[in-house]
């Protein structure tokens, strides 16, 4: 193999060699995105299920003190003590929504990120690569005219 048969193989490799690395870099940034994209939804999920567990027990509770009031009382503080707990079960159910919503929407917030991140990797290699085949070629050209100038004949302008 030749001198410059043997550096053109050197800049094909280097350039292969950062376009995988780059391209191994979106894939495993993308399947980040994915697993992110999953657990928002499995935290969406499971907010909903304890809002609904949350609302069951006040509206049991809620049962429970309409039972201890004979049924039938419309004492006030009996009526404001039930409104009471309906209201702060309510409460309590939409606080575990809302939560759920927000871990949600920062999960699909980071997935976004790490999606933008592996299109940036995989552009990024390519003019990674580029750049580097270029700056390999351009110094080889600086030699071969530095030789050229110095008389020297051949592919030995390769090698300094």
């Amino acid at each position: 193999m030749s001198g410059l048969e043997a550096f053109v193989a050197a800049q094909g490799m280097k350039m292969l060699g950062k376009l995988v690395q780059g391209q191994t870099q979106g894939k495993n940034l993308e399947r980040r995105a994915k697993e992110l994209k999953a657990q928002a939804g499995i935290e969406a999920a499971l907010s909903q299920k304890k809002a609904e567990e949350i609302f069951n027990r006040g509206k049991e509770l809620r049962s429970k003190q309409i039972a201890r009031a004979q049924g039938g009382s419309t004492d006030t503080s009996v009526l404001a003590t039930i409104g009471r707990t309906a209201q702060k079960s309510q409460r309590d159910a939409l606080n575990e929504v809302y939560s759920g919503e927000l871990s949600r929407s920062g999960l699909l917030n980071q997935a976004q990120v790490a999606e933008a991140s592996a299109d940036q990797e995989r552009f990024g290699s390519i003019i990674g690569a580029t750049s580097s085949v270029l700056d390999g070629y351009s110094s080889a050209y600086d030699r071969y005219s530095r030789n050229k100038r110095s008389g020297v004949r051949g592919s030995s302008y390769l090698h300094g």
